[in-house]
């Protein structure tokens, strides 16, 4: 059992990675797939399980922020995204067994700052990845940062949220590029281990 409790209204950090740490993404195609994966899994009912505040696609691990909408919400929202796109990928790459190590982790966010922080820790994530830099980070299309950005529409990502504390056009980008001791976000950061 989840040693969470999920509630109405309430913003959950989400992580999951590839089993032993194996991509989850073989190319950009499978990229396209998992993002319109996500957006499918969120709708019942014509009403959204999650908002999808911020997310980022990397090799072998997403994060997710996420606010629980329903009763359901968040439980069945991951369910039903890695049931579907385990499925695709397994077919598409003549594969067997499971795409993610374990379960998803979730920790509820419970402060302003770690909600704000964990925006930033997200959209910076790329930066991990050769070739990428700040100076290049907007143009890593496999996360929210360009929809924060105004550079992409994503229809799905609702970053009102976020964006609402900013009010100055440019502002958000200014907040990514201040320089923040590790300390800051790390306490709410998953053993990525």
């Amino acid at each position: 059992m989840r040693d969470i409790t999920f509630g109405t209204g309430e913003y959950y950090h989400v992580y999951v990675r590839g089993v032993d740490k194996r991509n989850m993404f073989m190319d950009d195609v499978d990229r396209r797939r998992f993002l319109a994966t996500m957006q499918k899994a969120n709708i019942i009912d014509d009403q959204c399980r999650v908002a999808i505040i911020s997310f980022v696609l990397m090799s072998n691990h997403i994060h997710l922020l996420l606010r629980h909408e329903r009763s359901d919400g968040v439980p069945a929202f991951m369910q039903r995204l890695h049931n579907s796109y385990a499925k695709y990928f397994n077919k598409r790459h003549d594969r067997e067994g499971h795409l993610c190590s374990s379960k998803y982790k979730a920790k509820h966010i419970d402060s302003d700052a770690y909600f704000l922080h964990l925006t930033r820790y997200i959209h910076k994530n790329p930066l991990s990845l050769r070739g990428v830099t700040s100076r290049t980070l907007e143009e890593y299309r496999w996360s929210s940062y360009r929809h924060y950005l105004g550079f992409e529409r994503q229809p799905f990502v609702d970053a009102e949220a976020v964006l609402g504390d900013f009010k100055e056009q440019g502002s958000y980008r200014a907040f990514m590029n201040i320089r923040l001791h590790n300390d800051v976000i790390e306490p709410y950061l998953f053993n990525e281990e």
